[in-house]
């Protein structure tokens, strides 16, 4: 059952006094031994707003339209990278080469998608909620995503210096693309813990479900491609059929990923539909509260 903007849930009474540490919705100001009809004596907001738990349709509705763009971000991507192949496949039947530089646009389009997209994702609460539970998972995405465009420049550079070939700058941009793999599995963790606070607890637990399918699916992958890297510098036990079988097991797994990366998708557009209704009940609540609550 989802929430729409009509038709907001009912709201749980609360004491007339705030009685315990409690940090503004907006502005993290301790809001200790406020009454809960004032506002915050350094930003104005409703001081009802931070007794009310963590629940995001009480929160500051700037930060859920952030990360409701982190993940529009992540789904127009989507979008953007099929236009392009399918774009590709006309292109190629109909014999027509377009010129460079429009392919360069299509590519820094994606690429600025790809990095803006977890950037606003993982925007912080300004009231720092929820940085007890999912605040290391928040941080190290956003290190996974500097390092993986890390990786990708260093890639690039390498081309223009012509010594990209060197082995040594091919390991170092290899493993900063793994750790963008990983920064993969922690958003999942991260989308869990935030579905947690509309609340829906179905998504949450297909976030958990798609973290570690994601997880064990790249891990193998990974597995694999190291193992038939020594294979070929070794010319090891892996001899006779035994590579054909192997290439079976890296296609199997590939599907799988391939699978799984659909499913990842799918839950971003999930969380971006839930997040546009919680954004209008706080909006609407902002709104009224900006109005009926007497100043401090």
């Amino acid at each position: 059952m989802s929430w729409h903007a009509d038709a907001i849930p009912p709201v749980p009474p609360i004491p007339p006094t705030v009685t315990s540490d409690t940090p503004c919705r907006k502005c993290q100001y301790n809001l200790r031994s406020l009454s809960t009809d004032s506002r915050c004596p350094e930003c104005g907001t409703p001081v009802g707003f931070s007794v009310r738990g963590d629940l995001i349709r009480y929160s500051d509705p700037d930060w859920v339209d952030r990360i409701r763009l982190g993940l529009q971000c992540l789904v127009g991507v989507l979008a953007l990278i099929d236009m392009t192949l399918i774009g590709g496949i006309l292109l190629r039947i109909m014999e027509i080469n377009p010129p460079m530089a429009l392919g360069y646009l299509v590519l820094l389009g994606i690429g600025a998608l790809l990095v803006a997209g977890p950037w606003f994702l993982t925007t912080p609460d300004p009231s720092g909620l929820g940085e007890d539970r999912y605040g290391r998972s928040r941080k190290f995405i956003r290190f996974c995503l500097i390092t993986a465009v890390a990786g990708i420049g260093l890639m690039a550079w390498g081309h223009h210096a012509g010594w990209a070939a060197e082995p040594f700058i091919q390991l170092l941009a290899g493993a900063a693309e793994l750790i963008g793999l990983a920064g993969n599995c922690a958003m999942a963790n991260y989308v869990s813990k935030l579905a947690l606070r509309i609340p829906d607890f179905k998504l949450a637990s297909n976030a958990r479900g798609i973290m570690w399918g994601l997880g064990c699916s790249t891990g193998l992958l990974v597995a694999f491609f190291v193992v038939g890297v020594v294979h070929d510098l070794t010319n090891g036990p892996l001899g006779g059929g035994v590579p054909e079988v192997w290439n079976c097991f890296v296609g199997i797994d590939c599907l799988v990923l391939l699978i799984f990366s659909v499913a990842y998708l799918s839950l971003f557009d999930q969380l971006r539909i839930r997040l546009r209704e919680q954004s209008a009940l706080a909006r609407r609540t902002w709104a009224a509260a900006k109005f009926t609550q007497p100043a401090a």
